[in-house]
């Protein structure tokens, strides 16, 4: 397993701040490798000094997508990353945890994830910024 490069960790599901799950986009050219350097701040420049080259493009797809923030010239991940060593310690405590919970907790959930469902479409749904044919139309319409 490479480090350095977050599409090997299997954690970027991990991204609140993420408008959908990002894993294709992280799967992408060098965006783990760009993800994982990017962690405590680095410009663009500092990228490809390390050998992880990032194209405007690539830079603007990450922060479009919450996963990469920028203040000024220096981008920096912006959710945590939790290495796979401290992951593989703690997904068997939260399997045993999930575990002793009454039944009544997942009904629970199971009431809750259609209101969330709902929140996330509504979300989704912003208009467009551009003019047109098809102004006002959502860029991302909610599924059926």
């Amino acid at each position: 397993m490479r480090r350095n490069d977050l599409t090997q960790w299997g954690l970027h599901c991990f991204c609140p701040a993420a408008r959908r799950m990002p894993h294709g986009i992280v799967a992408m050219d060098t965006n783990g490798r760009i993800l994982a350097a990017a962690r405590d701040g680095m410009t663009q420049r500092e990228l490809a000094e390390q050998g992880n080259v990032a194209t405007d493009s690539q830079l603007a797809l990450l922060e479009a997508f919450g996963l990469l923030d920028r203040d000024g010239d220096r981008y920096r991940t912006a959710f945590a990353l939790v290495g796979p060593k401290i992951l593989s310690t703690l997904r068997p405590r939260w399997r045993a945890a999930g575990a002793r919970l009454p039944s009544s907790t997942f009904a629970a959930i199971r009431g809750i994830l259609p209101v969330r469902t709902a929140y996330l479409r509504f979300r989704s749904c912003e208009p467009t910024m551009r003019s047109g044919a098809g102004a006002g139309r959502s860029a991302n319409p909610p599924r059926a």
